[in-house]
């Protein structure tokens, strides 16, 4: 990646029931992310890591802190504290964080988020 810097962020212990579907959407892989512990200023590229338990390794999302800061922002207005990151098996990562039971229905299974700054997918790391 250059002479970029690099930060690595792992996820926090995840919650089924806080983080998960709460309409029994089949996520592959979930990953939260304590954005308060992230060096923003001295770092270029974020690169969070998350489990997949059903394929035995690692996931990673490597992205710009630019893009990140954007994307969080056209959503909240602001920097939110905590990412939740969903991994799909067709290989889409969409942000989940705070989403509710509708959001996730529309939007996220029903594939209105494709190509939204909810999309992570260009930034996961295959």
């Amino acid at each position: 990646m250059g002479n970029k810097s690099f930060q690595t962020v792992d996820s926090l212990t995840v919650d089924q029931k806080r983080h998960g579907s709460k309409n029994n959407t089949p996520i592959q892989a979930i990953g939260v992310f304590d954005l308060k512990r992230i060096e923003f200023a001295e770092t270029e590229i974020i690169c969070f890591q998350f489990p997949n338990l059903i394929h035995y390794r690692i996931e990673e999302v490597k992205i710009p802190v630019k893009e990140l800061k954007r994307k969080l922002s056209v959503r909240n207005h602001q920097i939110t504290d905590f990412l939740v990151l969903w991994l799909f098996s067709d290989g889409h990562v969409f942000n989940a964080t705070n989403i509710g039971i509708e959001g996730e229905w529309y939007f996220i299974a029903g594939g209105m988020a494709k190509n939204t700054e909810l999309d992570f997918t260009e930034f996961h790391v295959k």
